[in-house]
């Protein structure tokens, strides 16, 4: 399943994507799994009415998971990588952060926040 949207006026635009993928598995034994995807992107440009400057956000998030499920509900196993990532630039700024997980542990988290020299 998946939907984009767009949006559009005269000082804001931009758009949204939003997408979920599930494959679910039944085994002969009653076990099954439930192998899904999420994934979100919003992305939107704004202009500034006293300078004209233009600003830009954009956000994305993903998810991957696996869930396994015992027959009779005996024994459940789930396992899923997340990654979040978000960017907000303006003539002045820029910031970025990116953090990714696997599981309930954070792999990796990758910030910057910088002022951009405007001359």
């Amino acid at each position: 399943m998946s939907q984009t949207t767009y949006f559009d006026s005269p000082l804001s635009g931009g758009y949204y994507i939003f997408s979920l993928n599930s494959i679910e598995t039944d085994r002969p034994d009653g076990s099954g799994s439930l192998n899904a995807s999420l994934s979100q992107v919003f992305h939107r440009y704004s202009t500034n009415v006293i300078d004209g400057s233009i600003s830009l956000e954009h956000a994305e998030v993903s998810t991957v998971g696996t869930l396994v499920i015992g027959a009779n509900a005996s024994a459940i196993f789930s396992d899923g990588n997340t990654s979040v990532v978000f960017s907000y630039v303006t003539p002045s700024r820029k910031y970025v952060r990116n953090v990714r997980a696997i599981g309930v542990q954070i792999v990796s988290d990758y910030e910057i926040d910088q002022p951009i020299d405007v001359k």
